[in-house]
This record gives C-alpha cells, sequence and structure tokens, in this order.
C-alpha cells in the first residue's frame, strides 16, 4: 500500500507534532560549537569526536574550556568521547536518495538513543499502514565476505521468497558490503524479474559515523532546506576515511548518531525495533522475529545473545563461513537424531570449532568466546536454533517458517504444562487456540509442513469444523495447491468444505435434524422425501454451488496482486464473474460453440446459443449491452430450482441410477435402492462441484492448482486439453511477448498430459482408448476429447496413435475416396434418381482395414 504522505512530510509531522510524547531527535557533538573557530596555522586540529574544531554544527552552548576570541585550544585531543559530550539536537538530515532502480533509498539520522516507538509508527506510515507480520534480520558477514555463488543465490531467493509471502521487512547492517550487499543487489534483480516490485521492505540500520564523509555530504545536500553553510567537510583530508557508504537498494536508511564520526553501530537498536513490532498488539497485529546469520565474526555473537534473551528464532547458514559454520557444526555434533534429543557441547569441542573457523584468535579470546558460545547452546534454548544445509533442507523459506513454528509449539507446550490440573478444560481450549493460530500462519505463508499435524488430529473429529473450513477456502483462494491437495488426497469432502449442504448428509451428522439453520421440519421433510439434493431450506444444492463459485471468483480476483489482476481482466473480460452465466458465456469463446452450457440451463436452447455464438465470435461490440442484460441472471430464482439440472445431466442421474445393486432381499430392496440412488446423486454433485473449481483454476491462471484438481477429475483427458485450450486462447490474446510465451507453455504442457494420458489407455485397451475420444463427456457439456483437440490444434494429442487409429474406425463404412472419380459417376446419378434406394448396392463404400485388439 502506497502511503499517503511524503517521506519528508511524515518525518516533519513526527518531529513538529505537539501530540506526540516521544519525538524523533538527533545528537551531535557540543564540546565546540558553530561559533569556535582557530587560528590559521592550526586550522586542522581535532575533536575527539574526529570532526574538525571548526567544523562543528552544534549552535548551544558548548563544553570548551578556553575560549577566547572565538578561538579554542583542545585540552586533551586524544581523549575518549563519551555520550556526555553530545546533546539532542533536532533533526535536519533526511530525505531520498535517487537510486538506479525502481525504488529510492529513504535516509534519516537520528539519535541512538532514541525510542524505538516512533520509529517503527514512521515506518510502518511510510508502508502506507502495514505493519509487517515478520522481520528477517539478516546480519552476519561484512567486510572479508564470501560464499559460493551457488549458496548465494539460494539465501537470496528463499529471504525474499520468505518476505513476499509474509508481508515481512528485512533488517540488514545497510552498508554496501558483505551481507547486506548480497541481499540489496539480490531484491534490485527481484524487481526487476518481478511483477510487483514495491513489496519487499528491507529497511539498513547503521552509524552515522561509519559511513564516508562524501556519503555524509550527499546526505546533507540531498535534505531540503539543510543549511547550506553547514554543507562542509568536518574531516581533515589527511585522515584515512573509510570506504563505506550507504547500500542504496534498500528502502530505508536509519542512521543512528551518537556524536562521534567513528565505529559501527551495535545491536541495541535492531532489537529494540524487532522486540516493539513483535509487542504492538494494536488491531489484533502479530509480528514474529527471525534472524538468519550468514558468516559473521565475533560481534556477532550479541546479536545471537538479545535474540535467545527475547525467545527469538535463528537460522545459522551451513558453510556460510566462520561463526554461522562453528553453531552449525556444534549443532550437528550435539543432536541425536534417534531421539530428538541435544546436549551442551563439551569446552574442548568448542574451542577446536573456533580454532577450525577462526585461526587468527588468540587463546584469551578463544576462553571468552566459547564460554559465550556454551551459553547460547544450553538445552532450554535449543528450539531456538536452527541450521539450514542446502543439500538436506528444501528452502531458506522453509527453513525460516519451520524455525518460528518450532519456537510456537514449544512455547505453547510450555505453557500447556504449566497450567494447574483443575483447569483442564481452559486448557483444552486455550490449546485449540494456540493451533489454531498456527494454522493462521500456515495459511499466511503458504507453510503446509507447520499444519500437517494439526490437520491430521483433527481430521476425524467433528469440533472445530469452521476453521477446516476457512482453511480450505483461504487455500483457494490464496493459491496454496500443496493444502487442496491434502484435503481432496485425505478424503475431506468438498462439498461440506466450501459450506454447500445436502440433507440426507445433514440428517446422519445431526441427532437433531430440526437444529439445522435456516431449514423448517416441514421443507426437511419434503426435501428428504422428494430428493434431498434438489432443496435444503431456500436453495437448491446447485444454486449453493452456483453462489459460492460467483463468490470465490470475486474473491480470488481480489487477492491477486496489481499487476496479474490487470491481464486476468484483460484476457478473462471483464473484472469478476457476476452471473453465472458469465462462465458459459466464456466456455463458449475459449473452447468452442460445440461445448454445451454447463450453468446457466435456460441459454441451452438453439436460438440463444446461436445468439451466443454471434456474440462471442462475431459481433464482439454488443458485449457491453451483453452485460447490462445479464444483471437480471444474477440471481438464480428459487422457483427455477428444480429445474436447474439438463437433460444430459438428468442422464447422467439416470444412468447412476441403474447402477446400482440390485442384490439383497425384496423386503429391504426398496430402502437399499434408494440410499444408493443417494449417494449417486451426491456423488454426481461433488464431480460437478470438482469440474467447477477445476474450470476456475484455468481461467484464474493457476497452472499449479489446475495440476492438483485435474487429478480429481473424471475425464482427466477432456479436461487437460479444455485446460490447453484455453491457455492457448490466453496466449493468443495476450499483448505482450512474454505472457504470450507463459501460457503458450501452460497450454503445451495440459495438452502433453492428454496426449499421455491416451497413449498410456492405449497400450492398456486400444478399443476402449478410441472410445474416449469418441464418447461425449456429459459433465463437460457433452463435449468429446476429439472435438477439442482438433479445435484447438491439440499437436500433442492428434500426434499420438489412438488419434490415428481412432480416424481410421470413424471413416469405416463410410463413403470410399473411389468416389471422387470419373468413372463413378453414372452410380452416383443412378443412386440420385433412384432416391438412394440402389446406393448400398452401387456406390463403394470403405472396408474395414484394421481389427482392434483388444488387450485388456
Amino acid at each position: 500500500m502506497e502511503p499517503k504522505e511524503s517521506w519528508e512530510d511524515l518525518i516533519f509531522r513526527a518531529k513538529t507534532d505537539t501530540k506526540t510524547v516521544k519525538k524523533i531527535a538527533n545528537r551531535t557533538c557540543k564540546i565546540y560549537n558553530q561559533k569556535v573557530g582557530t587560528p590559521p596555522d592550526d586550522a586542522n586540529k581535532k575533536c575527539c569526536c574526529g570532526r574538525l574544531v571548526r567544523r562543528h554544527s552544534f549552535d548551544g552552548n558548548c563544553l570548551s574550556l578556553n575560549a577566547n576570541n572565538n578561538n579554542a585550544e583542545i585540552s586533551n585531543s586524544s581523549q575518549e568521547f563519551v555520550r556526555k559530550y553530545s546533546d539532542i539536537v533536532p533533526v535536519t538530515t533526511y530525505g531520498t536518495l535517487k537510486s538506479t532502480g525502481f525504488i529510492s533509498c529513504k535516509y534519516i539520522r537520528i539519535d541512538n538513543q532514541s525510542d524505538m516507538e516512533p520509529v517503527y509508527e514512521l515506518l510502518v506510515n511510510d508502508c502506507g499502514g502495514t505493519k509487517p507480520a515478520l522481520i528477517l534480520s539478516i546480519y552476519g558477514g561484512a567486510k572479508y565476505f564470501t560464499m559460493t555463488e551457488k549458496l548465494e543465490k539460494e539465501i537470496i531467493r528463499g529471504i525474499i521468497d520468505a518476505a513476499a509471502t509474509s508481508n515481512a521487512w528485512i533488517l540488514t547492517t545497510g552498508i554496501n558490503n558483505g551481507v547486506s550487499k548480497v541481499i540489496g543487489e539480490g531484491i534490485s534483480h527481484y524487481r526487476l524479474l518481478k511483477a510487483n516490485p514495491n513489496k519487499i521492505v528491507c529497511i539498513g540500520l547503521t552509524k552515522w559515523g561509519t559511513i564516508n564523509e562524501s556519503t555524509r555530504l550527499e546526505l546533507k545536500h540531498t535534505t531540503k532546506d539543510y543549511p547550506r553553510r553547514l554543507c562542509n567537510q568536518q574531516i581533515s583530508d589527511d585522515d584515512n576515511d573509510t570506504d563505506e557508504t550507504i547500500e542504496r537498494n534498500h528502502t530505508h536508511c536509519i542512521l543512528f548518531d551518537d556524536g562521534e564520526l567513528s565505529g559501527y553501530l551495535n545491536d541495541e537498536q535492531r532489537s529494540a525495533l524487532v522486540e516493539h513490532a513483535m509487542e504492538d498488539k494494536d488491531d489484533k497485529h502479530k509480528c514474529y522475529g527471525v534472524t538468519i546469520i550468514v558468516e559473521g565474526g565475533r560481534n556477532t555473537i550479541e546479536v545471537l545473545q538479545n535474540d535467545i534473551k527475547t525467545n527469538r528464532p535463528i537460522v545459522f547458514i551451513e558453510d556460510s563461513g566462520r561463526l554461522a559454520d562453528v553453531f552449525a557444526s556444534l549443532i550437528n555434533q550435539t543432536a541425536n537424531a534417534k531421539n530428538d534429543q541435544q546436549f551442551i557441547p563439551s569446552d574442548e569441542a568448542v574451542r577446536k570449532a573456533l580454532a577450525e573457523f577462526f585461526p587468527s584468535l588468540e587463546k584469551g579470546e578463544i576462553s571468552v568466546i566459547a564460554t559465550r558460545i556454551q551459553k547460547i547452546l544450553d538445552k532450554n534454548n535449543r528450539h531456538l536454533l536452527n541450521v539450514f544445509r542446502m543439500d538436506r533442507d528444501k528452502s531458506v523459506a522453509e527453513t525460516i517458517f519451520k524455525a518460528i513454528f518450532t519456537m510456537k509449539t514449544k512455547q505453547n507446550e510450555i505453557n500447556y504444562s504449566s497450567r494447574l490440573a483443575d483447569e483442564k478444560q481452559n486448557q483444552d481450549q486455550q490449546h485449540t487456540k494456540d493451533e489454531d493460530r498456527l494454522l493462521d500462519l500456515a495459511s499466511q505463508w503458504n507453510y503446509f509442513d507447520g499444519a500437517l499435524s494439526i490437520l491430521k488430529k483433527r481430521q476425524n473429529t467433528t469440533g472445530n469444523n469452521e476453521k477446516i473450513k476457512k482453511l480450505f477456502r483461504d487455500s483457494l483462494i490464496k493459491n496454496h495447491p500443496v493444502f487442496v491437495e491434502y484435503f481432496l488426497a485425505a478424503g475431506f469432502d468438498p462439498l461440506k468444505l466450501l459450506g454447500i449442504q445436502c440433507v440426507e448428509h445433514l440428517l446422519a451428522a445431526n441427532s437433531d435434524p430440526w437444529k439445522l439453520d435456516g431449514i423448517q421440519p416441514a421443507e426437511l421433510l419434503l426435501a428428504a422425501a422428494f430428493g434431498p439434493l434438489n432443496r435444503i431450506g431456500t436453495q437448491s444444492v446447485e444454486q449453493q454451488r452456483h453462489t459460492m463459485l460467483l463468490q470465490l471468483y470475486k474473491d480470488t480476483y481480489e487477492g491477486i496482486d496489481t499487476i496479474n489482476r490487470s491481464y486476468i481482466k484483460e484476457l478473462f473480460g471483464q473484472s469478476a464473474v457476476t452471473t453465472i452465466k458469465t462462465l458459459d458465456i466464456k466456455l463458449n469463446k475459449f473452447i468452442g460453440s460445440f461445448i454445451e452450457a454447463l450453468y446457466s440451463k435456460e441459454d441451452h436452447t438453439c436460438t440463444k446459443r446461436i445468439c451466443i455464438d454471434l456474440t462471442n465470435h462475431v459481433c464482439s461490440c454488443c458485449s457491453s449491452a451483453r452485460k447490462h442484460r445479464a444483471l437480471d441472471d444474477n440471481q438464480v430464482s428459487p422457483q427455477n430450482g428444480r429445474d436447474t439440472q439438463s437433460q444430459d445431466q438428468q442422464n447422467d442421474t439416470k444412468d447412476l441410477r441403474e447402477k446400482n445393486d440390485t442384490e439383497g432381499s425384496s423386503e429391504n430392496k426398496d430402502t437399499k435402492d434408494s440410499d444408493e440412488n443417494n449417494n449417486g446423486e451426491y456423488l454426481l454433485e461433488k464431480n460437478k462441484l470438482l469440474r467447477d473449481l477445476f474450470l476456475w483454476s484455468v481461467f484464474m491462471d493457476m497452472p499449479e492448482m489446475t495440476k492438483i484438481l485435474l487429478i480429481h477429475q473424471q475425464s482427466r483427458i477432456c479436461a487437460s486439453l479444455i485446460a490447453s485450450a484455453i491457455f492457448k486462447q490466453y496466449s493468443k490474446l495476450s499483448s505482450t511477448v512474454d505472457l504470450k510465451e507463459k501460457f503458450q507453455i501452460q497450454g503445451d504442457d495440459f495438452g502433453k498430459y492428454a496426449a499421455d494420458f491416451i497413449t498410456d489407455c492405449y497400450k492398456y485397451n486400444e478399443r476402449s482408448a478410441c472410445e474416449l475420444l469418441l464418447r461425449q463427456v456429459p459433465l463437460f457439456g457433452n463435449i468429446t476429447c476429439m472435438q477439442i483437440a482438433i479445435s484447438s490444434e491439440n499437436i500433442q494429442l492428434v500426434g499420438t496413435a489412438c488419434f490415428d487409429q481412432t480416424l481410421t474406425q470413424v471413416w469405416y463404412n463410410k463413403l470410399s475416396m473411389r468416389n471422387s472419380q470419373t468413372s463413378t459417376r453414372p452410380l452416383q446419378f443412378l443412386s440420385i434418381i433412384t432416391f438412394g434406394l440402389l446406393a448400398p448396392k452401387i456406390i463403394p463404400y470403405r472396408e474395414k482395414e484394421t481389427n482392434m485388439q483388444d488387450t485388456s
């Protein structure tokens, strides 16, 4: 979300708002002020803060002890700079640095002892009021940072995936070297390659005195209304300045100032910012913090200690070097994979690891560092420590989410065991709430492994059904195919998960049928007696399915990002499906006029189908008029509920009924047949729902979801060909080369699936395989696989041996090609004048060329 105010306006309001108790401010050295000067022959005299005496910006009363006619003598130029030598001053250095990429770096210089509340609010306001759900602190190697290219790409990809998935902030040191440079450049590449580059928020936290003088001057010059008389170099030309500068691919850079022009920032500010974000509970907001250690030196241990103290999980990147490898090695050595137990490494093991990865350390330093490492590796902290190894783990993003779930699960166990025994009921309720929060996290971050154990436990229970339903629906809308695959494969009923009610199943699940919401006793009896699937309450099952489907299209469209939404609108023809009739019109447009109406049965007439064909393929300018007329069809009237099934679909139901088992005693036969008829009708409704979800995933361009739903289709060959045809039509309608190529590849993939399916069937049974291509598929509008393969020019399926054999058999007993010869014209004339009576005798027909072999 874009901010309503500019970065500069937000800062101006934050530092001048009289209602705000905690304001942002700056700090500078006050040993000397602007009025103090130096003799010409001693112009390069330095203050202990690192500035030239004559280049201080402080304008208050200074601490100079010997001032004479604005000339100052430094009593002890070698004294150490301490906090009492500085003072708070207004914020004067802030603005936006122009970058070569899409995003400019916004910066501000503030007091290093500032409270993090106004800083956090400033960042949130600049993000359009969107608070982070996750904060990733990426710390470790700085100047001497080396890593393999493969591991570097994996780290960048995983961190960006985690940030984009979970609405995260990324925190680094913000300087142009080491791991912060790697992350900044990786985000820059991501913005160039991805369609929504503004999504990643990357914040650099560094010290004003760390960056070099030329960068400080640039920041002052870039600041609007900064006093130009103070835009002078504050250090001597003889000083050895650093080469540190800001990494400009970060979205924000917070420069903390203690008044001294040297040194590096400690971890106090980062830890305080993350802690404040995690403690922010306004608007039911919940934020998690994870620290990722890439390489790292001895100073990185402070970061680990702060995270352990505040119960934040840590991920070490194995093989990235130095400190990360020390911890990865010790964690792997002291973890027992068989019983999932950990033990503290010995002092000798820690020293050996330090000597291996830090060969330049002295013995005294090794002893101190070893003690700090052993405290971090305590058994009580091991649930917070995680290791990513590239040849073992799937991705960095998954390891990040796993670290959070491990921490939360351990925390829930501790809270659960600490409660009193007489609070058993409250314990169970709280435990269920904790699990619900984990399910919400898993859904938000698309982390299936985190939800798997909870879903397995709840699969056969009747409680928390609403949470399971919400998770399934969110998985559809957010395009999380792994979740959807689990629900369907584990036997969850998709009709129940989407809130579509059927009377006989509700009767089986409820001891008191009169408590069903919205169903009167008389209606319930009639529904059960005259067809349980026809009506429940005031809506039939099909009406419920259509209502759900319309809402699903709407919610999915609103959930996709802006760029994807624009091309879906362009290809699909409108922002969302407003009427169920729209879907039949789109199927007619993208598949062909030979497909019958699936949803609006009133359009299943010759006249209306001709009108739809003309509208789709001849007179596209009539679309606006069609949309206007379609407003009356937005809801399916209850009066027509019993007539919504097409004749073909009624025939399907009839066929299913005819397949019922007729065995059993005559005494129970009628009851048994009735139950099986109901099950057959219910199965048909379930297949219709799966078909609708399949078409929805194709229209909304979710190819991975489409592949999952394809597995659960009755006619996979026909479904694959439909997906291929729609994606190919999308390719033709796309206005950009990359979209054309993307949809063409997707269309070819599903065309190949169809060809592979029919080839396998042909190997098993040639006759049945040929029949599959020719038979009508009622679930998909009575089309045939051969029709759609030819109309969509599906080369993969047309080129199969099964297709050739089917064509041969189709032409059997039809007119022979010899009838085109001149010698057969008299015979044709005789057939005509005898009104075809002689045709069977004198006109040549094709003979059966090959015998079909039934290999079943």
